[in-house]
Formats: structure tokens, sequence, C-alpha cells
């Protein structure tokens, strides 16, 4: 397994530990989760915009009160 090494401010690095240890997880177990969750998240964003933006299309006010109205049914 590789290392990398953190350089943090004292008071980081007691609340780090601390996080950890009310999760019980070591200081590396937290450290990597939360890097991995990360990154996925960065991932899945970009993931969706891929997807999404060719299917994406916007409309203005005036488009969205004419449709509104020639939808409504009234009574």
């Amino acid at each position: 397994m590789e290392t990398i090494s953190l350089r943090l401010s004292s008071r980081d690095k007691k609340i780090i530990q601390d996080y950890a240890k009310i999760q019980h997880l070591t200081v590396s177990e937290f450290i990597r989760s939360v890097v991995i969750a990360k990154i996925e998240d960065e991932v899945d964003i970009q993931l969706f915009d891929q997807v999404y933006q060719p299917h994406r299309k916007t409309y203005s006010l005036k488009e969205i009160e004419r449709d509104l109205k020639d939808s409504y049914v009234g009574d």
C-alpha cells in the first residue's frame, strides 16, 4: 500500500483524529473514504452534465406563460 503525506495545523489534526475516533475509523480510513467520495461525486456530476447537456432546452418566461395558458382548462 502507498503513503501520502499531509500537512495540517495541530487544530485540524485534532479535529480529524477526534472525528475518526467517534466514527470508529482510523484516520487513514476516514481520509481515504472522504477523498474517494469527493472524487466519485465530481465524476458523477461530470457524467450527468455530459448526458443531460444534449437534452437541455431553455424556455423564456413568455413561452412558459403561453404554454400554461394554452394547456389551462377552465371550469
